[in-house]
């Protein structure tokens, strides 16, 4: 388990263990440290203020602009 900011992460789920980068300007990558001192990264949507899941950071990845938050908050 990992903390940031003060919210439980459960690791096996979130953390990635190399920095990612995303065309979404509401993706933000945020930098942990585990209990053993290994650095991991956690994506986030800043829209939903809501962690994302390894997939889901690999769909954002893939498929940021045709995501409807865009639309919305542009």
């Amino acid at each position: 388990m990992g903390r940031k900011r003060g919210l439980p992460i459960y690791l096996p789920v979130f953390a990635l263990r190399e920095p990612v980068e995303c065309g979404c300007n509401f993706f933000e990558l945020i930098e942990g440290e585990d209990e053993s001192g290994g650095k991991y990264y956690v994506g986030r949507c800043v829209v939903q203020a809501r962690y994302l899941t390894k997939s889901q950071v690999a769909e954002c990845i893939k498929y940021w602009s045709k995501c409807p938050f865009l639309t919305i908050k542009s």
